[in-house]
């Protein structure tokens, strides 16, 4: 199993994904939870990807397990 990574860029944050992870967002009026049921590359599937989520213009996170 590898760890989850988190690279920042302008503009956003960039981090690394992996089936079951757990993404967030708050606001004020609202509160999001995405599950990522599922991460595939161009060669094979469940091995992780770099993606970019955001939600009412911020940056998504990583729900703490």
């Amino acid at each position: 199993m590898f760890a989850n990574w988190v690279f920042y860029f302008k503009g956003g944050m960039r981090m690394k994904v992996k089936d079951g992870d757990v993404l967030v967002c708050s606001s004020k009026d609202c509160n999001v939870e995405l599950t990522v049921s599922k991460v595939c590359d161009s060669k094979t599937c469940g091995t992780g990807c770099d993606i970019k989520a955001t939600c009412h213009d911020k940056p998504m996170t990583l729900k703490k397990k």
